[in-house]
């Protein structure tokens, strides 16, 4: 029977979940509780200048997030912006670019001794003391781009609030398999728990469409064989309240 095997626990996935299943990517567990043992949790720290108001990300109200794009890679700049945009349209903040310590998201280039073996990005997690609002992702992971905004997409979850979801569908489960991913009831239920959603946003789940922009619920049926439906755009319109060039 085939299967598709956990790179580290060896367990076999559903045979149906392995046949879609032929690129996989391992993101970060940063719930404490939850955590691969001998990996850091999301309370890590580095050698980076500091984010002066990463409380912002904290707030139920209204938040108003600088981010700051401390990379070498112009086009993680640009899939992480399109990723800040799909969370923008979901709950009740507004978000600019931000190249000082006045900022309360900072992207940076992971130090190699970061990331495990196959990882690709890290989060902090909120509420532990060495919070800053970082995430790094792993320079030496080259990843397509619709992948890269998908990772981003999962970090700034993390960084949110969000844990691991269980559902192998969901935009937060902690692997990234081939196909449509979808930030579903329990994680919008979870998002709402800490942040203000826009009004009107549905309680069922929202697919993450690589524009930038949530949509759904999806209509069709769930089958392996429709698990990478996501359209991309090369050059995606990035609205930001700065001047940024468009190819970043």
């Amino acid at each position: 029977m085939e299967s598709f095997h956990h790179p580290r626990e060896g367990k076999s996935l559903p045979p149906g979940r392995a046949k879609g299943a032929a690129r996989l990517i391992t993101l970060v567990m940063v719930s404490g509780l939850a955590a691969w043992p001998g990996e850091l949790p999301g309370g890590w720290s580095g050698d980076h200048s500091p984010c002066d108001r990463h409380q912002e990300v904290l707030k139920r109200e209204h938040m108003n997030l600088g981010v700051r794009f401390s990379t070498a890679d112009a086009g993680l700049a640009a899939d992480f912006a399109r990723a800040m945009d799909f969370w923008a349209a979901i709950l009740d903040m507004e978000w600019h670019e931000e190249d000082s310590r006045d900022c309360s998201i900072q992207i940076v280039d992971g130090e190699p001794g970061l990331f495990p073996s196959a990882e690709v990005a890290r989060a902090q997690f909120p509420g532990r003391p060495a919070f800053q609002g970082w995430i790094a992702f792993n320079p030496k992971k080259d990843l397509p781009r619709s992948e890269r905004y998908l990772v981003a997409v999962h970090e700034l979850g993390h960084l949110l609030g969000l844990a691991h979801n269980p559902s192998a569908r969901s935009v937060m489960y902690y692997l990234c398999l081939e196909g449509a991913v979808l930030l579903d009831a329990a994680d919008l239920a979870a998002l709402a728990a800490h942040h203000r959603l826009r009004a009107g946003r549905p309680d069922k789940a929202l697919i993450v469409a690589a524009s930038g922009r949530p949509s759904g619920p999806d209509p069709r049926p769930h089958t392996e064989s429709a698990r990478y439906g996501l359209t991309y755009n090369p050059e995606p319109a990035i609205k930001t309240t700065t001047d940024r060039a468009p190819d970043r």
